[in-house]
């Protein structure tokens, strides 16, 4: 078995029909052997299927990029690992066949879920050609197509680490620099779910507006003081000042081109700690990211008995283990914010109830200063005090 996340270019595939081109055109394969692929199956997918209206396109000799990760169900990680080693694998071939090199992509693994469905959207704004076949069990289902299966040669297996790579270092803050290829490839990104909404795609930022990223089942913000939700209290203190604001919620149900919407002119996001941070490439450049983080009473991971059962307060400290790190480690939208250029500030929280599990991000309620993240916003949009 290949790695969760291994991209392998398995072969320069032909296949024609008489349709006429679409911008991107996903096909469905169902179950086959993660490390095989039937060569005659790529042929076989010039007919329809009920993931399109229309069949594939013609297509010149392609370079396929075949994914088998399983890691699939945050788009942080998705992001991070598989979109981030797709994106190295499109340079490495542009740079070697040129920048008309025609580029399909296979998802091996995937399911019908808000997470695929933002990496399947996230990979058909930029390439035409995306294949997905849906997870099932080995041996549920016959497998793809007929003929002669072709192996996935594995010295075309493109390897960046013992495991795939990840795009920053997830768990220790760290100083990045800007990556131009990266920005790039999020600007196009950008350009075309823009395209794709009708509307004008937004290079830099010279606005005020301020869009607040909600959650609604878990880690629900509330302002400390009032104990109002925070979104309101926000809100209310910002519309004093004349600063345009919007609450969003990405937790299900959201196209990825109405998240880029939602973002295409945000000057800052707020937002509490969570995969949906993610979307922070889809910023302008020149937008702040301000997250709302755990690092204040980071004391136990995994949570301790007494804080489970809510015998000791959540901001008090404990003889618990932390186990996985000996110090605060969610470092992700740290440091994924500086390699897009985008700035970033995190506010702690200062209270929080009911632990959901043992995982210490996973809380009901969170309880936050309102009126200091009011005016770090206006500060930052250099309009004096909130």
């Amino acid at each position: 078995m290949c790695r969760s996340g291994t991209l392998a270019i398995i072969s320069e595939a032909r296949a024609s029909a008489s349709a006429v081109e679409k911008p991107a055109t996903i096909v469905t394969i169902f179950r086959s052997n993660p490390n095989r692929l039937s060569a005659s199956s790529i042929g076989l997918l010039s007919r329809p299927c009920r993931e399109t209206q229309t069949c594939l396109p013609e297509m010149r000799a392609m370079k396929l990029l075949v994914s088998h990760s399983t890691d699939i169900h945050n788009i942080f990680h998705i992001f991070a690992r598989e979109i981030h080693a797709i994106w190295e694998s499109t340079r490495a071939i542009e740079s070697a066949a040129g920048p008309d090199a025609e580029v399909g992509i296979v998802l091996t693994h995937y399911e019908d879920t808000p997470s695929n469905r933002w990496r399947r959207d996230l990979l058909t704004s930029t390439y035409r050609n995306v294949w997905i076949r849906y997870y099932a069990p080995a041996g549920s289902g016959p497998g793809v197509g007929a003929g002669a299966a072709a192996r996935v040669d594995r010295r075309h297996i493109l390897r960046y680490t013992q495991s795939p790579a990840w795009m920053v270092d997830p768990w220790t803050f760290r100083a990045y620099e800007p990556v131009p290829a990266l920005m790039e490839m999020a600007a196009k990104v950008r350009q075309a779910l823009a395209l794709r909404a009708g509307s004008a795609s937004t290079s830099a930022t010279g606005g005020t507006r301020v869009v607040f990223v909600e959650r609604r089942h878990s880690r629900v913000a509330y302002d400390a003081r009032t104990r109002l939700p925070l979104a309101g209290v926000l809100e209310a203190m910002l519309s004093r000042c004349g600063v345009p604001f919007e609450s969003v919620c990405f937790d299900e149900g959201v196209s990825l081109e109405m998240q880029a919407r939602c973002l295409a002119n945000a000057r800052i996001m707020i937002s509490v700690h969570g995969a949906a941070n993610t979307n922070l490439f889809l910023l302008p450049e020149g937008a702040s990211l301000f997250e709302i983080n755990f690092r204040k009473h980071w004391y136990c991971d995994p949570v301790c008995a007494r804080h489970r059962s809510a015998q000791i307060p959540y901001a008090t400290r404990c003889d618990g283990p932390l186990t996985f790190r000996p110090h605060f480690h969610k470092a992700d939208y740290h440091n994924l914010a500086q390699v897009f250029g985008v700035k970033y500030r995190e506010f702690e929280i200062l209270d929080a109830e009911r632990f959901l599990d043992a995982n210490p991000i996973n809380l009901e309620r969170l309880y936050v200063d309102a009126e200091r993240l009011a005016s770090s916003v206006v500060g930052e949009l250099g309009l004096g005090r909130a």
